[in-house]
């Protein structure tokens, strides 16, 4: 019998692009990947300017601390060692946003949520009710075990201990995963916690990301790589290529011919 080859054609370098890429070639199979760009990363990108290091993508990124589970996923795909084999330095910021509102007030976004619970009062003191389950359910969530992709290699019986467990914090992941941002937005009163939160998170965004970015803030398990977003996708493309993978940039794919054998 004739032995298939396992050959896959990728569109864009993007971080979904570079890591299934990654991924395919760690599996035996053969990868290439076009790319319109002249570089890796998509959206996942940053520029310097004048010693700066304007970033277009990473605010913070979940798995930063390790043993924190997703931190796998990144060792894997070698995102955070840099090209002289150096790991990449992580800064958890204690103050990493302001948000300047229309009546002039300042929102200082902190990673430890005391800090956030005051400021949040400060604005807004009439949500006094709303901050405290705001904060009490961030402060839950920072401490759900992220198995990441370790749960893959699990019994049935180790995920479903794994899950009553963690039943109350996987009920609030559940209750902020299936409301967008704009309507949780809408239910406080404070016409200024209103303007913050959809100044800053697109209206239909689940309101899960962003409160589960403010919970993992609270352990540093969500800090900020230094380089920024494109020396972190070039950390993926160079693991990619290591494995056998080609990329080729400048590369506009218009059409895709799928041969049937």
């Amino acid at each position: 019998m004739q032995e298939t080859h396992k050959h896959v054609v990728i569109i864009g370098a993007g971080i979904a692009g570079l890591s299934a890429a990654s991924y395919l070639a760690r599996n035996g199979y053969s990868v290439d990947v076009y790319e319109a760009h002249t570089v890796p990363g998509g959206l996942c990108t940053a520029w310097k300017r004048k010693g700066y290091t304007l970033d277009y993508c990473i605010h913070w990124l979940m798995g930063t601390k390790k043993e924190g589970g997703f931190d796998r996923i990144w060792d894997e795909l070698g995102a955070l060692v840099n090209e002289d084999g150096s790991p990449t330095g992580i800064v958890n910021f204690d103050e990493f946003m302001r948000v300047q509102l229309s009546d002039g007030e300042t929102f200082k976004l902190y990673g430890k949520i005391d800090r956030l619970r005051d400021e949040m009062l400060r604005l807004a003191p009439e949500d006094a009710k709303m901050i405290a389950r705001l904060c009490r359910d961030m402060r839950t969530l920072s401490r759900l075990p992220f198995p990441g992709v370790i749960k893959e290699e699990w019994s049935l019986w180790r995920y479903l201990r794994f899950a009553l467990a963690n039943l109350g914090k996987i009920r609030i992941m559940l209750g902020y995963m299936n409301k967008r941002i704009g309507d949780f937005a809408a239910n406080w009163k404070s016409p200024r916690m209103r303007e913050f939160f959809t100044a800053i998170v697109p209206q239909d965004w689940s309101t899960l990301a962003f409160i589960f970015g403010l919970a993992l803030q609270e352990n540093q398990s969500a800090g900020y790589p230094l380089g920024g977003s494109l020396r972190f996708a070039r950390n993926i493309e160079r693991r990619a290529l290591a494995l056998g993978a080609r990329i080729q940039y400048g590369k506009r794919v218009n059409s895709i011919l799928v041969e049937q054998r």
